[in-house]
């Protein structure tokens, strides 16, 4: 009997789903013991051998991501060379675009409340010098 593979890929297509294709993405990579690549910079001290070995999962790591992300945005991490750089890189793309969201939410809201605010109290005032 074959084995379907159910799992469903999500590519990167901007700061709309990136909490969701980074949390699907870091479990993919420690499933498949890369993450501490990702997790951590080159180590210059490794031997030869070890960095080697090394390298080669860099690779695997910079193609799980890379293999999962629109085209366009791949533009962001083009002159990268390791899978920590570039996901040093897409964080702050990516943390940077939410909070500028976060705080653009922030001003909306304050105003709607100081809009509120104004409101109810013209509100307050008719209601006052009517029954007054």
């Amino acid at each position: 009997m074959e084995r379907m593979d159910k799992s469903v890929v999500i590519i990167l297509k901007g700061s709309e789903n990136w909490p969701v294709w980074k949390f699907r993405t870091v479990i993919a990579l420690k499933a498949k013991e890369l993450y501490d690549v990702v997790d951590n910079p080159r180590d210059e001290n490794l031997s030869k051998d070890k960095l080697s070995k090394w390298i080669k999962r860099d690779q695997l790591a910079q193609d799980r991501i890379v293999a999962k992300m629109d085209e366009g945005l791949i533009n962001h991490i083009l002159t990268f060379d390791t899978a920590h750089d570039m996901c040093q890189k897409l964080l702050t793309v990516y943390y940077k675009r939410l909070c500028q969201d976060i705080l653009q939410c922030t001003r909306d809201n304050i105003l709607q409340i100081e809009v509120s605010i104004v409101i109810i109290d013209l509100l307050n005032r008719s209601y006052n010098s009517f029954y007054s």
